[in-house]
């Protein structure tokens, strides 16, 4: 009878805990808890979220995407993890890809934008990315809100300010949604991924180096401590 009883609140326990870690949300990635630079943690976020939406893509195509988002981002002033939810819902990290609309590589680039940048090559990642986030970074001195930014780079910037509002179009409504949601994902995780090292790097003590000794008869030796760690062979009879 007793025990029946342990194994029935052993089953409860278990059960508790299961349901404990379904219902939490958000929570930090173990690999980008090896660092605390912040800079180094949103590259690794990013890296995983290629990889995650294009797994057969070449370790140097995943990369070159990952440092173009880094640099073109620094050089306009963008959230690169907005740019990373942007290019997944575009193409899923895929730099061939080609729109009904005739839409090309990455971010999607238009051949009124690829002349309006300059770029001659719409499949090439660094191009694209170049392209993409210079039109992203005129859509955002134009709109500022993020929503219409959004919107615009979808469904165009003259519908979108001739409105003031983001257009009743499904794919649209969608797209925005989308990307926040995925934009506020990603914010979370690194957040929460950089709070956790920071708390496990506070936790670490460290002792002050002692200088070693200098010659031979300045090491202790302890006979009790060699003779309990050394295992002697059994006479033999």
């Amino acid at each position: 009878m007793y025990l029946f009883r342990s194994l029935a609140i052993l089953i409860l326990l278990l059960v508790s805990l299961l349901s404990l870690c379904l219902t939490t949300q958000a929570a930090p990635v173990p690999f980008l808890m090896n660092t605390t630079d912040p800079a180094l943690m949103q590259e690794a976020l990013i890296l995983q979220e290629i990889s995650r939406f294009n797994p057969g893509l070449s370790d140097t195509s995943k990369n070159k995407i990952c440092q173009s988002i880094l640099k073109e981002c620094q050089v306009n002033k963008l959230d690169p993890l907005l740019v990373t939810g942007l290019i997944a819902a575009e193409s899923s990290f895929r730099p061939s890809i080609v729109s009904p609309c005739a839409a090309r590589g990455l971010m999607q680039i238009s051949k009124v934008v690829s002349k309006m940048m300059k770029i001659n090559d719409p499949f090439d990642i660094r191009q694209n990315i170049y392209a993409g986030t210079r039109y992203l970074k005129q859509l955002q001195n134009r709109f500022q809100s993020r929503d219409l930014v959004l919107a615009a780079y979808n469904a165009g910037p003259t519908r979108v300010a001739r409105l003031g509002r983001i257009p009743h179009i499904r794919e649209t409504i969608n797209y925005v949604y989308k990307i926040s949601l995925h934009h506020a994902k990603l914010k979370s995780t690194w957040s929460k991924s950089l709070a956790c090292s920071l708390e496990n790097t506070s936790k670490i003590q460290f002792s002050p180096p002692r200088s070693l000794p200098t010659t031979p008869t300045e090491v202790p030796i302890n006979l009790a401590l060699i003779v309990s760690c050394v295992s002697l062979p059994k006479p033999t009879v």
